[in-house]
């Protein structure tokens, strides 16, 4: 395969490793990210909401939100701190 979007193909190598259930978020920190990202909210902001005391334990729940796409964001810009991310459909949540 070729031409393949180096950027795009990076962010889902990164998201992969959190796509286990195991991180998952709880359910307090599920709800918390999900309407914090309804409006669009970086990523640090989701990190801090979900994890107040610890956000460095939130990252593989953002990244777990993100890979089956609860939370998106756009793939081909690098993903970072300042990255925003967006809930998929407040409907569903």
């Amino acid at each position: 395969l070729s031409g393949r979007e180096t950027t795009a193909t990076m962010n889902l190598e990164w998201l992969k490793a959190s796509r286990h259930m195991r991180c998952a978020p709880p359910a307090d920190a599920l709800e918390r990210i999900l309407i914090a990202a309804r409006d669009g909210a970086t990523r640090a902001e989701l990190l801090a909401i979900a994890a107040p005391q610890r956000p460095e334990r939130a990252n593989q729940w953002v990244d777990h939100l993100a890979w089956h796409r609860m939370i998106v964001f756009d793939l081909h810009a690098r993903l970072e701190n300042n990255t925003i991310f967006t809930a998929a459909s407040t409907k569903e949540h």
